[in-house]
């Protein structure tokens, strides 16, 4: 393509330093065929301008595909050519996000996202305090709230929730009943997140069976 453009610029130069001083075609017949020397000159400079074009875009593709080369290799941590082993290591990881709430105390099993059973047995606690504080809570002051557990709550005070009891505190001593949503969001995010469903996969037929035993009770109750 360059070798091109230099002949095209060359003929196109030439059209421009000819000295054109001939005047017989004044005196000429108008009828005549008219000089052909302006269409080709066009001709010349649309055919330099297209390979110009065509001779920018093919070498800004190289410095493209390398830039995009560089980049890649930076994502994926390899070392680029002529770069040491020290380098290497000034190449940005991906930071990772930032978890919500701590680590559980060290010994005790996960409250969110553990198991049911081995809390209670680790804690000697019946019935997990997040159960029993917000089910009290929701007693106290959400019965009279609509749509309790339909309408969620803050996501920042589920949030505040859930690390302390995770901690083993208790949250809801001062809660008011502004907080319902909140409290009730944090009691359905404990059992959206036990790592065994409250009804075990193992009982699921044996509820199932209870369920219609009861549903067959009450229709012979209504035969009656």
């Amino acid at each position: 393509i360059y070798k091109t453009i230099e002949a095209t610029e060359k003929s196109l130069m030439e059209f421009i330093n000819t000295k054109n001083s001939d005047v017989s075609d004044l005196f000429k017949d108008l009828n005549l065929p008219q000089n052909t020397s302006k269409g080709t000159r066009k001709e010349i400079e649309d055919y330099y301008v297209e390979k110009f074009k065509q001779y920018t875009l093919s070498s800004n593709l190289i410095s493209r595909l390398q830039a995009r080369h560089d980049i890649m290799q930076k994502a994926l941590g390899a070392t680029p050519p002529g770069c040491s082993a020290e380098d290497k290591n000034l190449i940005r990881r991906p930071i990772k996000p930032k978890q919500i709430g701590r680590a559980p105390i060290l010994g005790r099993p996960r409250l969110f996202g553990g198991k049911l059973l081995d809390y209670i047995q680790v804690t000697q606690q019946p019935i997990p305090l997040i159960i029993s504080s917000c089910v009290s809570a929701i007693n106290r002051l959400g019965l009279h709230n609509q749509g309790i557990f339909r309408v969620p709550g803050a996501q920042v005070d589920i949030n505040q929730f859930k690390e302390a009891f995770e901690k083993g505190e208790d949250p809801l001593v001062n809660i008011t009943g502004r907080d319902m949503n909140s409290v009730a969001g944090v009691l359905k995010l404990y059992f959206r997140e036990l790592k065994e469903p409250l009804f075990s996969r193992d009982m699921f037929d044996s509820f199932i069976s209870c369920i219609n035993n009861v549903f067959r009770g009450l229709r012979q109750l209504v035969a009656l």
